[in-house]
């Protein structure tokens, strides 16, 4: 009976850190997990996804997302460099209207991350 425990154990174990290592990998799928965090008013994982150092430096682009649903359009990836077209839909009944942008990205070691600066110009209009 111990032997199956510690068989099932180390399998947790070993599901647990095998599930760590399977992030969003794509500009795609990286993209919708920033904005689900900076929807959800999650720094830490904004930050995590982003090209921000630290989550001092998170200022939201200065908007509320409060109940805006992203959507991605067109993707371009360039080697090193992605844009993605994207529209925040308006929260229900807020009288906001959708926004639209494009979220950029960039490769760091080896991994996709949102290109913080680039985006929040864009989304102010740069």
């Amino acid at each position: 009976m111990k032997k199956r425990l510690l068989s099932l154990l180390a399998l947790i174990g070993l599901l647990m850190t095998l599930s760590a290592c399977f992030g969003p990998t794509t500009p795609q799928d990286v993209s919708r997990t920033f904005w689900e965090a900076v929807i959800s008013d999650n720094a830490k994982d904004a930050v995590k996804y982003s090209t921000l150092t630290e989550i001092k430096y998170y200022d939201h682009f200065a908007i509320s997302w409060k109940g805006f649903q992203p959507s991605f359009g067109k993707v371009i990836i360039d080697k090193q460099d992605a844009s993605i077209v994207t529209e925040m839909a308006n929260p229900a009944n807020s009288g906001l209207e959708p926004r639209h942008f494009t979220t950029y990205l960039v490769m760091r070691e080896g991994k996709w991350v949102v290109d913080y600066d680039r985006t929040n110009t864009a989304i102010h209009g740069g």
